[in-house]
């Protein structure tokens, strides 16, 4: 009786360990966990998670949903600063892309899956940059194709199509000096906007994404991103960004500077980033909810300022246009994706 006793003991405790040291299979990955992607716990501002596409490991920051006023402190009167509210987070890119992720997935999709770029990219501003500065010397059409490209890459549902139908990934874009539905210069409606793979940001979320503290107080939009004051100080902004006046005329390395609250880096200066959108000015007088700018117009966005310019360009609520088919040695991007 006695050792059935002891039998039955020494059993349990077996049960209890084997429990105790089998992981849950439903635990967080070792990219810090899958929430965005139907977990159970929802992510939090600024959490970070690892994406790996071939042999790069790049990071993202967690974006909750929320409302700000577009445009203060830098549009002026009498031109509207709306009420802007995103109904639903993202993830952006920590940092903005570098030559490595670039050339890690322009080659994957140039050589044998179907795409076409109108540029190959530089590292940085040409001078002999490692391949960690942003990737340069591309246009908005790359961008968009690249990001589709990203996508596909990593088994995700891809968000820019030919048409309206979104039944046919755009993969192939030219260099021409016109504006062109053909070569890529596509319309909201060819946009498949709750697909789960990569996209440009759209100027509310990348200006939302700049300035967000946390969600109630935000960062006022003449200062640069996570500057303590505004562009015109010298010392803070400097802490924050590459510019004109600590740059060496150069591109740096990404993440060098310090990152906003949300721990997204040079979202200030580096380089001038696309966004998604056609240019409209003024904004629409709002209240706005999820805008993704008008269909067509002439222009598409960029922001950030970069290290060729002013520190005047670097405030979070400054904005700016180029050709879509336009590219330059301060001309990059950072992706997003859906929550």
């Amino acid at each position: 009786m006695n050792i059935r006793k002891c039998f039955l003991g020494l059993a349990a405790i077996l049960l209890v360990l084997s429990l105790v040291a089998c992981p849950d299979p439903g635990g967080d990955s070792a990219d810090g966990g899958d929430s965005a992607d139907g977990g159970s716990t929802a992510p939090t501002a600024g959490e970070e998670r690892t994406e790996i596409t071939g042999s790069v490991s790049f990071d993202l920051r967690y974006v909750p949903k929320g409302t700000f006023v577009m445009g203060e402190d830098v549009q002026q009167p009498p031109d509207p600063t709306p009420v802007v509210t995103l109904t639903k987070g993202f993830w952006m890119a920590e940092t903005e892309v570098t030559y490595e992720l670039w050339y890690e997935v322009y080659t994957w999709a140039d050589s044998a899956n179907g795409y076409t770029f109108a540029n190959v990219g530089e590292q940085g501003d040409g001078s002999g940059d490692t391949n960690q500065h942003p990737v340069t010397t591309i246009n908005w059409r790359d961008a968009m194709i690249w990001c589709n490209a990203l996508s596909e890459k990593q088994g995700l549902t891809p968000v820019y199509y030919t048409d309206s139908s979104q039944a046919t990934v755009i993969r192939i874009v030219n260099d021409t000096a016109s504006i062109d539905p053909a070569n890529g210069d596509i319309a909201s409606d060819c946009v498949k906007w709750d697909a789960d793979g990569y996209r440009m940001p759209t100027e509310a979320e990348w200006e939302y994404a700049s300035r967000y503290r946390d969600g109630s107080d935000w960062t006022p939009g003449d200062y640069a991103s996570g500057a303590t004051a505004d562009y015109t100080d010298a010392g803070a902004t400097g802490l924050v960004a590459w510019y004109s006046a600590n740059s060496g005329s150069s591109t740096h390395p990404v993440g060098q500077k310090n990152a906003n609250v949300l721990g997204i880096n040079d979202m200030s200066g580096n380089v001038w980033e696309w966004c998604w959108g056609w240019w409209q000015t003024p904004y629409d007088s709002g209240p706005l909810t999820d805008p993704h700018g008008p269909d067509t117009v002439t222009y598409r966005l960029r922001r950030s300022g970069c290290w060729d310019y002013y520190a005047f360009y670097l405030q979070c609520a400054y904005r700016l246009n180029d050709y879509p088919y336009r590219e330059f040695y301060y001309f990059g991007f950072r992706p997003v994706r859906n929550e």
